[in-house]
């Protein structure tokens, strides 16, 4: 609890080498560079790049810039950070490939009843 809380700082802005990693993931997942996604979410490549190196943290604002210009889920933003407890936030953290075969799972099991 003491490494999350030094990271939180003020209660204004969230940094980790994680949520840098996740930022990173979901970007480049989105097939954005830095400057396209920096300029859609209003903040400079540099500072887009401080953040993705955990060196800089992001406003509950810009966490919601990016959840909504990616359409990605919150629990993938801030997947290792908070645990995810509902099947709903677990499937949130499945790559397309496997919710595909997730989904075709349920059909089949519907289908079966």
């Amino acid at each position: 609890m003491g490494d999350y809380m030094s990271e939180v700082g003020n209660g204004k802005e969230f940094k980790s080498n994680t949520l840098g990693e996740n930022i990173k993931y979901i970007r480049k997942k989105a097939n954005y560079t830095q400057e396209e996604f920096s300029e859609k979410l209003g903040i400079t490549p540099q500072f887009l790049s401080s953040v993705e190196r955990g060196m800089a943290g992001i406003s509950i604002n810009t966490a919601i810039k990016i959840c909504q210009i990616t359409e990605c889920s919150p629990m993938l933003l801030f997947k290792n950070i908070i645990k995810a407890n509902s099947i709903d936030d677990k499937y949130d953290l499945l790559n397309e490939k496997d919710k595909s075969v997730i989904n075709k799972m349920i059909e089949y099991l519907l289908e079966n009843k």
